[in-house]
């Protein structure tokens, strides 16, 4: 095992291949909850516009600040790398692919205190243009945050994104798309998915929701893009929180397709429930909401194709609806089962 500062390349063709592994060194002096900058911490592998970039079988343990991190790069392939990353130290992303194209990543182990996985475009990194062309494949994920995620930075567009065959647990947040900035997010695919979630301290981002999709502008003085053409298919969720699609403005999200998603909410945590969670947002974020298994407010031309809500044995009284929809223009159900959490009480289905 080496230990280092870090591994930097700016505009090289890179090869990584450490079957041994490597260790940030930092990360047991700073865990805690307090943010950490780059400043403080350093990232471990940070390569900025880069070609034909291969990162093999290669371990990272311990980073103190975010692990991976390509800005600006292009034809890169990241392969059965591991990282283990202290749980509760913020900011220790596992994977951060920044204003890059045809990006592959496949085969990887992260645990992560912050997102596993992390697509975006950065202010800094604008000039290199849009995130496009990536895939995630074959990964088994653990974060205290969002495992596979797009945002929350994202000045420029991030679009034709496949997420699949991957095995989330334990996680604060599963399959997210938050978009906080003024890029559109569009073509998005993701399939095929275990995923279990959880709360946590409400320090970190997130309210245990297996799919979170979301438009909501940092500041009330900040533009927002949208999110259009997303997929998400053929996914088996256990959750502590429903669905969650989350629009600011109407329309901010349109042309959702939900297929083969089945949700059993149950409650094994100590942290509360009953919120939702749309930080960074203008204002206090953590809105008393309760929950249901399926939440659409603002998204338009949404469908819900073969969908499932089921609840397990703890029910608290804040777990209500199969589907609760606020300006949802256009919602399509088709072969929607589920009904309320406490169903002498409460309608499966309630909209305005």
């Amino acid at each position: 095992m080496h230990t280092l500062r870090g591994v930097y390349a700016n505009g090289d063709h890179v090869w990584v291949f450490l079957r041994s592994g490597l260790r940030s060194g930092a990360a047991p002096q700073r865990t805690g909850l307090s943010r950490v900058s780059e400043e403080q911490a350093p990232i471990t592998v940070f390569l900025i516009g880069c070609t034909n970039v291969t990162m093999r079988d290669v371990t990272v343990r311990d980073a103190a600040f975010w692990t991976v991190r390509l800005t600006g790069c292009a034809d890169a392939l990241i392969q059965g790398i591991r990282i283990d990353n202290d749980l509760k130290l913020p900011n220790n992303d596992g994977i951060d692919v920044d204003c890059s194209r045809d990006v592959r990543i496949s085969d990887c182990h992260i645990v992560s205190g912050d997102d596993a996985i992390c697509l975006k475009t950065c202010r800094a990194a604008v000039a290199f243009g849009p995130c496009k062309n990536v895939t995630v494949t074959g990964c088994t994920l653990v974060s205290t945050s969002a495992a596979l995620k797009i945002g929350n930075e994202c000045v420029a567009p991030i679009r034709n994104v496949v997420f699949d065959a991957c095995v989330i647990r334990s996680s604060h947040r599963g399959l997210s798309i938050n978009l906080g900035q003024e890029g559109d997010v569009e073509n998005v695919l993701f399939a095929n998915m275990i995923v279990e979630t959880r709360l946590f301290h409400t320090d970190w981002w997130g309210r245990g929701e297996p799919v979170y999709i979301a438009a909501v502008p940092w500041t009330a003085e900040t533009k927002v893009g949208r999110v259009r053409h997303v997929r998400v298919t053929n996914v088996l969720a256990r959750s502590e929180n429903g669905v969650c699609l989350y629009a600011w403005e109407p329309g901010g999200i349109e042309d959702v397709l939900l297929a083969d998603v089945r949700v059993e909410l149950d409650r094994w945590s100590s942290w509360p429930g009953g919120l939702l969670d749309i930080r960074p947002s203008p204002g206090d974020g953590l809105i008393a909401q309760p929950t249901a298994g399926f939440f659409v407010k603002n998204a338009w031309d949404v469908t819900l194709r073969n969908c499932a809500v089921a609840w397990g044995q703890q029910r608290p009284d804040y777990f209500r609806h199969a589907l609760e929809t606020h300006g949802a223009s256009n919602l399509a159900t088709e072969n929607f089962r589920g009904e309320a959490a406490h169903p002498e009480r409460d309608a499966a289905t309630v909209s305005d």
